[in-house]
């Protein structure tokens, strides 16, 4: 759980906060208010990578023992060293209706992609959905095992659970088996020379 302290008037500027190894942070909690926070970066970088299967991050605010829930809505980057800037969240309960980008895995054996003559492409990593956190699937499957050559999967194709909305361009593709042509080899010219002769005495 991220532990946080409460920035007011008095804190540190941002850029001396960065410097102290800490990251300012916004919260927008669910009666629409907005709370300023600091935490360590580290432990931020930390969390973001071991967020929980719906995306949420634990968070632990200033005199309060209840645990808060927020998904990461934006990472502020300087334009030259791409370092953080600042980062800003949104509190969510289980019920509450989301958009957020959820993982493709694709899954299935296919004998042709095993093969030299095709290979499976996968254009798109992950889908917009929209949904309620409790609803939210860790990443969602894809069987490409029946696949052939010249077939493709797009958003339009996929069918998920109710409650649960695409919001991705229906045509954008997912995976396609491509073929693969391979060159032939040159054929080897064979070059004999001609035996010299001799001058006749």
């Amino acid at each position: 759980m991220m532990k946080t302290i409460e920035r007011g008037e008095n804190s540190p500027k941002p850029h001396q906060l960065r410097r102290q190894g800490q990251m300012p942070i916004s919260m927008t909690l669910r009666d629409n208010s907005i709370i300023k926070l600091q935490v360590p970066i580290a432990e931020l970088r930390s969390a973001i990578q071991s967020q929980d299967s719906h995306g949420r991050i634990a968070f632990s605010l200033p005199n309060q023992k209840q645990t808060r829930h927020a998904l990461l809505q934006k990472i502020d980057l300087e334009a030259m060293t791409q370092n953080w800037l600042t980062a800003s969240f949104r509190e969510v309960g289980n019920s509450d209706m989301v958009k957020v980008d959820v993982p493709i895995l694709l899954i299935g054996h296919n004998e042709i992609a095993d093969g030299k003559g095709a290979a499976m492409i996968q254009p798109t990593d992950h889908l917009h959905i929209k949904g309620k956190v409790s609803d939210l699937p860790e990443h969602l499957e894809i069987d490409i095992s029946h696949m052939q050559i010249g077939d493709h999967i797009s958003v339009a194709n996929l069918k998920l659970k109710d409650g649960l909305e695409i919001l991705s361009n229906p045509e954008t593709v997912i995976a396609t088996l491509k073929p693969v042509y391979q060159e032939p080899e040159p054929e080897l010219q064979v070059i004999t020379a001609e035996p010299e002769l001799e001058p006749e005495a």
